[in-house]
């Protein structure tokens, strides 16, 4: 009996293990798909914690109100001394020129690292996709290259979609 117990867990390990790749930080999907930016999933505290000793300045949620609460994490991010930005996205339809613009702000006015996260990174590399498409004149390939590099390449169908039906008139 000992030994099946002990073989589920040494099973279970292997299996979260290969579901969620490891990383530095260990957020789920972590990517840095530039330099100074991280991209990813739902940080834990101590994940927090370790990117605020790791020098970043700068966290922001792309989760809605209530869709997780098992901490509160802009106090969490302020007791780290880090600033907190909270642009709620639901879906792909709710990427807007006015969020792209905000995420934009944000990164920018940035003292240092930027944490961007939503519960997988699949917002977050949507947004900072069309971002990118918008506000640094990226071409539509780039863009899609960026969704892909920021953990959104199961998605970037998503991407071109929003483009083909938005285009660079919506600044």
């Amino acid at each position: 009996m000992k030994f099946i117990t002990i073989f589920s867990a040494m099973f279970f390990l292997f299996l979260y293990t290969q579901v969620l790749p490891a990383n530095e930080m260990g957020i789920p999907y972590q990517k840095e798909p530039r330099a100074n930016l991280t991209v990813g999933g739902q940080p834990t505290v101590e994940q927090l914690r370790a990117f605020s000793e790791a020098g970043y300045t700068t966290v922001i949620n792309l989760r809605r109100n209530g869709e997780f609460d098992e901490f509160v994490e802009e106090e969490e991010v302020a007791n780290l001394g880090m600033e907190y930005i909270h642009i709620p996205i639901r879906n792909i339809d709710s990427i807007t020129p006015a969020n792209a613009n905000a995420l934009h702000r944000a990164i920018s006015q940035a003292s240092g690292a930027v944490l961007l996260h939503c519960t997988v990174g699949w917002r977050a590399g949507g947004l900072y996709a069309i971002e990118n498409y918008l506000l640094h004149d990226a071409s539509e390939k780039e863009a899609l290259d960026l969704a892909a590099s920021a953990h959104m390449d199961h998605a970037t169908g998503d991407v071109a979609d929003w483009i083909q039906a938005n285009g660079k008139n919506t600044k």
